[in-house]
């Protein structure tokens, strides 16, 4: 993800859904308000499945399910507060399952437009952008959902083009 330099301070986020069909945002750190969603929803999932700034870096969730810190776990890339350098979740092997990317606009200074490219296999997908507001109240965005299949095919469906279609079913 990246923004203007001088755009306030975005983050990202993103969290695999639980066995309870929900994306869980587990600390308090992801939103400045208690606003997360449509999709995701402050819960406390157990395990976490989040990877934000804050928890990621310091002990990934555990995405694949093998109980400890693998190649199918997200790293944390980089935090960056200025918009000067891109921030990143990698995920060198994705297990199969649907995951939520979420972005947080924290210093809301300046209007600002954040754009989040998914790369697979090292290729961009077309990126999203979003224009972020001087709105305290709208500070937590639901970018895209990406649906890994068993069969490794992947599906990415952007939630910021106002169509309510379901694209990965």
């Amino acid at each position: 993800m990246t923004w203007p330099l001088g755009g306030g301070d975005v983050d990202l986020s993103a969290t695999k859904r639980d066995g309870q069909g929900r994306y869980c945002i587990t600390n308090s750190f992801t939103s400045p308000t208690s606003a997360v969603g449509p999709l995701s929803e402050k819960c406390g999932g157990n395990p976490a499945l989040d990877c934000y700034y804050y928890d990621c870096g310091l002990a990934p969730p555990d995405w694949d399910g093998n109980g400890t810190i693998s190649m199918g776990d997200p790293v944390y890339g980089a935090q960056s507060t200025t918009g000067n350098q891109p921030e990143t979740i990698v995920v060198p092997e994705v297990a199969p399952g649907e995951y939520l990317l979420d972005i947080a606009y924290w210093e809301d200074a300046l209007s600002t437009v954040a754009t989040v490219t998914i790369y697979l296999d090292g290729a961009a997908t077309p990126a999203f952008s979003l224009d972020l507001p001087l709105d305290p109240t709208a500070q937590w965005f639901d970018v895209a959902k990406v649906a890994v299949r068993a069969d490794g095919s992947v599906c990415i469906e952007p939630l910021l083009d106002g169509d309510l279609t379901d694209d990965c079913g």
